[in-house]
Parts: structure tokens; C-alpha cells; sequence
């Protein structure tokens, strides 16, 4: 990532959608800040943020806190006060068009139906920003979206979801410090051995 960088994960502010799937953006992020000292968030209605440093280079880390979406009202503002370029921006989110466990890395493009992307590229009237993509996988047959990605998680994912997570931190610590090429590189792939999904449908 050029320096200095802001990275977003996408989630919902209330306690009941802590750990649903909806939320994978706010768990990632908040592994990722499990790496570093204990942090002070700065609090605003609209957005949480903490100003970090990973190898020599700077980093807003901020949670909106306005619903998954309308995240633009939180990440416009931001991107627009801290007057960085839109490349330099990383946005952190489920996708229930990947499978459970797969990651993605990707610049650009449209939203796939994901109401917090759109909501951000509207926001910044620009779509040209990095993306992290944590697969979750697609609703079973006859249940809605909503429900899925906004049921709670049952102990029976705790462990995939704690592995999921943990790479998902380790993705986005590559890409801070070795930059996007590398991130995309290593964790643009499916997992090696049995996949999480089929460890998760298993269980």
C-alpha cells in the first residue's frame, strides 16, 4: 500500500450483529489490530478510527459506525479530510459469491451487489480502491440473503470463522507491508489443504 494508507472494515455497529457473517469486515480488521499494542479509537457518530503505524508507514484504521449501507458517509468524509488518493484505500468485506475460506484481493469494479461498496463508491464518485473480499459463501436453498449474512454465527463455525479471520489479518498485513502485488499473490488462492468449506458443510 503507498504510505500513508486507511483501511475500512465493513460491519454493523450493533451488538447483536457482532459475529455474523455480515460483520467479517470489523472481525478482520479487529485481528489485525490484535497485532499492535492496545489502541485508543477515536469515536464519532458516523465512525470509529485509530491512527496506527505498520513497517514505517502510516495507517487510518477506521469501522463505520452509519449500517453496512451507508459506510460512504463515514469512508467519504475521511478519504476527503485526510485528502489521500483514492488508490490508497482498503476496504475490508464479506461476499457471499466466494466460497466459505476464499480470500480476494482485487482493484476496482463494480459493487457484485454489495450495498456498503456501492455505498462508498458513490461516496467517493470513484470505484478505483483496493478490496479485500472474505468469502462466506451463498444462502442455502429458500433463505433469504438478510437472513444469512445477518443470522448469528452457531458454535459450529466459531473455529472456521477463528481461522478465517486470522488469515483474512494476515492478508492485510502483507498488503501493508509488502504491498498489493505480493498480498494478491499469496492469498488470491484457494486454501491448500481440505478446503474450509467442505470442513464447514462436514461439521
Amino acid at each position: 500500500m503507498p504510505e500513508p494508507g486507511v483501511l475500512v472494515g465493513f460491519g454493523n455497529p450493533v451488538a447483536r450483529y457482532s459475529f455474523t457473517r455480515h460483520n467479517c469486515g470489523f472481525m478482520a480488521v479487529d485481528a489485525f489490530l490484535d497485532t499492535f499494542p492496545r489502541v485508543a479509537w477515536e469515536v464519532s457518530a458516523e465512525c470509529h478510527w485509530v491512527r496506527v503505524c505498520r513497517a514505517g508507514k502510516e495507517l487510518w484504521i477506521v469501522k463505520p459506525q452509519t449500517y453496512m449501507n451507508l459506510s460512504g458517509k463515514c469512508v467519504g468524509p475521511i478519504m476527503q479530510k485526510l485528502a489521500l488518493p483514492i488508490r490508497n484505500l482498503l476496504v475490508v468485506h464479506d461476499d457471499k459469491d466466494l466460497d466459505l475460506g476464499v480470500l480476494r484481493i482485487r482493484f476496482n469494479g463494480g459493487s457484485g451487489g454489495h450495498k456498503g461498496i456501492a455505498s462508498v463508491s458513490e461516496a467517493l464518485s470513484d470505484s478505483h480502491y483496493y478490496r479485500l473480499r472474505i468469502g462466506i459463501g451463498s444462502p442455502p436453498a429458500g433463505s433469504s440473503t438478510s437472513d444469512y449474512v445477518l443470522e448469528q454465527l452457531d458454535s459450529s463455525l466459531a473455529g472456521i470463522f477463528s481461522e478465517l479471520l486470522h488469515r483474512s489479518a494476515a492478508a492485510i498485513s502483507t498488503f501493508i507491508s509488502d504491498g498489493p502485488a505480493r498480498a494478491m499473490n499469496i492469498y488470491n488462492q484457494r486454501p491448500e489443504t481440505t478446503s474450509i468449506q467442505e470442513r464447514g458443510l462436514s461439521s
